[in-house]
């Protein structure tokens, strides 16, 4: 073989094995929310979007090709305000916090949203991962919360009630107060090889007292939605996880 050639295959495989380490391993099927079974056409529809799954407390699938009514779930115009997706045509939406005037306050405080996918593979033990995605408030909420938690399990496990029975593990990240789009980000080390990943704000993580609190102000300030409902609603878009290196 000339040596010429031999250099130019030599070259060539370095290339490509430099390139093969440099490929980022993603965990999350469909993070940005743009694959869907079919179009959503009213709120609770989180499983339109592949790979989405969410509590009972019926998390939201937004997208363009839903029609642009008040009623709706057209990331355009829906019942929650506006707000374009960051990339893309689609999103998820939630609450982290509600309350309604015409139910109990056992009732109100349990009621929360979480939505989950399976990951692509399961996690290494031992190894360190980054998960990052963006979070804006909507328009409409009259309160806030400020953090949001990113679960892991081996299993999906709810009660009854839809609560989360065993994210194994469980981290709280802030966010700020703002109606458009932050990224929200944190590292962790799987403890297990986690196969499930959540995001929402599991109930446990918010004491009665708290809740009451953050719910007394704002009623205090007048801001019910439509005389009955006070909420902390978010949009969700371009989930990612990958490994650190």
């Amino acid at each position: 073989m000339p040596i010429g050639c031999f250099l130019l295959l030599l070259f060539s495989g370095i290339l490509t094995a430099s390139r093969a380490q440099g490929q980022v391993q993603e965990y999350i099927i469909n993070g940005d929310f743009e694959t869907m079974s079919s179009c959503p056409i009213e709120p609770g529809e989180i499983r339109l979007a592949t790979g989405w799954q969410g509590n009972e407390g019926t998390p939201d699938y937004l997208h363009t090709c839903s029609e642009q009514r008040r009623d709706s779930v057209d990331v355009l115009r829906n019942f929650s305000g506006y707000r374009k997706a960051y990339e893309g045509e689609g999103q998820a939406g939630l609450y982290l916090l509600h309350y309604n005037t015409t139910r109990g306050a056992k009732e109100n405080y349990a009621s929360h949203e979480v939505i989950y996918t399976k990951l692509s593979r399961p996690l290494t033990v031992g190894k360190t991962y980054h998960i990052r995605f963006f979070l804006s408030l909507a328009d409409s909420s009259g309160i806030a919360s400020d953090s949001i938690y990113v679960s892991f399990s081996r299993s999906p496990s709810f009660t009854k009630h839809y609560e989360l029975v065993e994210p194994d593990v469980s981290k709280g990240i802030a966010v700020a107060r703002q109606h458009t789009w932050q990224v929200v980000e944190a590292d962790f080390t799987a403890t297990e090889p986690f196969s499930y990943c959540y995001l929402g704000l599991p109930r446990r993580k918010v004491s009665r007292l708290a809740y009451r609190t953050i719910i007394g102000q704002g009623l205090q300030a007048g801001r019910l939605q439509g005389r009955f409902v006070l909420n902390a609603y978010y949009f969700i878009d371009n989930v990612s996880l990958t490994e650190r290196e």
